[in-house]
């Protein structure tokens, strides 16, 4: 019933009205619930934890319905700016996010991973038509997308601190990459998740100082901001040295457990982070790292057998085809590459 009552409560939130910022902190507790039974370990799950609890921050939405040259129009509106230190949160966020995912992608990086995407783009979890069509490009395509990602997750992130021109361009351009990737893979709703992002770090005239981060409208909200932003900055610093598949895992390592055997401070530190940790409020990011894969796919094809009673007939042996994960011809016509994003089908993607 959980799942129906975060449906229901979200739709509540697109109507509007003062009561939107407890709705999502309900979503989201809806949510963190299923974290353990469902097993949100995904990037895609993490960012989407992080976008969900910063969103009670924000202001309350109303719908707002006027009269114009005998129209009725009708627009959802918020009823005052949200606080510059939330807007500041959600690019810091979109940060680690890329920077995170670039770290991982390019330490180690050596030159012969300079077309490793040609194996990737037909070995990832789930392929596309794109994705396998991008697998067969020539040699000096792939560099080219190489490079592309090296300036979109490294370089570009950093100007979203900066205002005006350079946080649009840095903004577009990573919505341009996740465009990409929804074209050749299936991750999901990362990709739309994270253009949701791109399109709230899109405000060029934000400012910086924290006198901006106050709301007369909303003193509580704007000091709970002001609040957030060290907490939140802390758990960052302390999870960049991680990526996505240790997220959880780090804070219960026995060296991590063990740290106030070496100083009261790393102690402390790592008892901050296990406190916070199953609340999934702040996460490492990162994966694929540049280990050149083989332009081909491995992928376990399941069969079972029936016998009748007594086992006199000869056991018949089916063939059970995923449903959408890509496993050559098989008996089954969904096997070959197709789009199925923002679905994501946990059996077949691992």
């Amino acid at each position: 019933c959980f799942p129906v009552l975060g449906l229901v409560l979200s739709f509540v939130t697109f109507l509007g009205g003062s009561w939107t910022p407890c709705t999502f902190g309900l979503t989201w507790m809806i949510y963190l619930s299923l974290d353990l039974p469902v097993g949100l370990k995904f990037p895609w799950d993490a960012l989407l934890f992080e976008i969900g609890f910063l969103a009670q921050l924000l202001p309350p939405t109303s719908m707002l319905t006027s009269v114009a040259d005998c129209v009725d129009t009708t627009a959802l509106s918020t009823t005052y700016l949200p606080s510059g230190g939330v807007a500041w949160l959600y690019r810091l966020l979109l940060v680690r996010l890329m920077v995170g995912f670039g770290r991982v992608k390019f330490e180690g990086h050596k030159s012969r991973d300079n077309c490793y995407t040609q194996g990737f783009l037909i070995s990832q979890p789930m392929p596309t038509v794109f994705g396998w069509l991008g697998s067969h490009m020539p040699f000096f395509l792939h560099r080219i997308a190489i490079f592309g990602m090296f300036l979109i997750e490294l370089i570009l992130p950093w100007f979203l601190f900066c205002t005006g021109s350079m946080r649009l361009i840095a903004a577009s351009g990573i919505a341009s990459l996740m465009v990409g990737i929804q074209l050749t893979g299936n991750f999901g709703y990362f990709n739309l998740l994270t253009i949701v992002l791109c399109c709230a770090s899109m405000d060029t005239d934000s400012s910086l100082t924290v006198d901006a981060w106050y709301v007369d409208e909303a003193p509580l909200q704007s000091c709970a901001s002001i609040v957030m932003v060290p907490f939140l900055f802390s758990l960052a610093v302390l999870n960049i040295l991680f990526q996505s598949w240790c997220n959880e895992s780090w804070v219960h390592w026995p060296l991590v457990v063990h740290l106030d055997d070496f100083s009261v401070v790393l102690g402390y530190l790592g008892s901050y982070c296990r406190f916070f940790s199953p609340f999934r409020i702040v996460s490492a990011y990162g994966v694929f790292p540049p280990a050149s894969t083989p332009a081909m796919r491995f992928v376990t094809i399941i069969e079972g057998s029936t016998e009748e009673e007594g086992g006199k007939s000869e056991t018949q042996w089916k063939e059970y085809s995923w449903k959408y994960m890509t496993s050559g011809k098989g008996n089954s016509n969904s096997s070959s590459p197709c789009f199925i994003a923002p679905h994501h089908p946990r059996i077949d993607h691992r």
